[in-house]
């Protein structure tokens, strides 16, 4: 398991408060989270900030991350990694619309979907990881607890994605992990938006790693610069790599236990929302170096309880 030796790394200096960016919300299509600024823009601001959004979705045809300033507005959005040029144009047109409607007079917003997301701001944030929101989306059913408790193998098979993605262009990769018990098969991805470094997006993966729930069997965390995920079935359309070193897990039950059912951490578009085995919570990180971790106080919020219907 990496560990950051650096005494000035976001990941080592963690502060996690429920006094977030925004609140978080299940929305139509399949948004996941957004969080709106609590300042007013004017009518000059807000039309610009359409032309922004507008340019961006125009550049989502033939890019899957783009970054713009548009008098004085900061813009990005960025697609995972795994998509065509049809669903990212469609998740950032889509998500522009959203951002507007639940955001409509905010000067900054970001919103994510399961696809893509999108950021914009009066203040320039490109190149920068700054402290702000992170979501924490993750499946209420545990682990067995004979097959990895803490999540040791989830949090190495992190690790190596991270490594995987610092040397590939997009600042992403996805991939899967045979257990060892032969039977079972867990899918991890990891991206960072491309306007900061690859020593910056190391940083901010790493910073999420820390927030990892133990015992679960699927999570994302949900960041402005970056994200990882981690499930129990498969979610990403294609394999970017060939499969990564298994890591060293804990010893193994004599006997292995049986399987338990299938979970979804994700927000589910249509009537209710998120299914009753996934939970949110809104988390705002100080990355302030060499702060000490002071406290770790999450706000856990179920935003329905009702199954998807149709």
């Amino acid at each position: 398991m990496l560990l950051l030796k650096d005494p000035k790394s976001y990941a080592l200096f963690v502060m996690i408060s429920i006094i977030g960016f925004g609140q978080i919300f299940c929305v139509h299509g399949q948004a996941l989270s957004h969080g709106c600024s609590n300042d007013t823009a004017n009518s000059s601001y807000i039309d610009d900030r359409t032309s922004l959004l507008d340019s961006l979705s125009s550049r989502a045809t033939s890019m899957d991350f783009y970054n713009e300033t548009f008098n004085d507005i900061h813009g990005l959005f960025l697609c995972r990694g795994d998509v065509n040029a049809s669903t990212c144009r469609n998740c950032v047109t889509g998500a522009g619309e959203e951002i507007i409607r639940v955001c409509q007079p905010n000067r900054a917003a970001i919103i994510w979907y399961d696809f893509c997301m999108i950021r914009y701001s009066d203040i320039n944030f490109f190149g920068e990881l700054q402290s702000g929101q992170v979501v924490l989306v993750y499946n209420t059913q545990h682990v067995n607890s004979t097959e990895d408790p803490q999540n040791f193998a989830a949090v190495n098979f992190i690790q190596v994605l991270i490594l995987d993605s610092l040397i590939t262009e997009n600042l992403y990769t996805a991939n899967s992990l045979p257990l060892p018990n032969g039977d079972q098969v867990r899918y991890g991805m990891v991206q960072c938006t491309r306007d900061i470094t690859n020593s910056t997006c190391r940083d901010c993966l790493e910073m999420l790693v820390q927030i990892i729930p133990p015992g679960r069997v699927g999570w994302r965390i949900l960041g402005n610069s970056c994200n990882i995920r981690y499930e129990q079935y498969p979610f990403f359309l294609q394999s970017t790599a060939a499969p990564p070193p298994t890591p060293v897990p804990p010893p193994p039950p004599s006997t292995p236990a049986p399987p338990t059912d299938q979970g979804e951490s994700k927000c589910l578009a249509g009537n209710g929302g998120l299914k009753n085995t996934t939970k949110i919570a809104v988390i705002t990180v100080s990355t302030a170096a060499g702060v000490a971790v002071l406290g770790l106080c999450v706000y856990i919020c179920l935003c329905s309880k009702r199954e998807l219907k149709g």
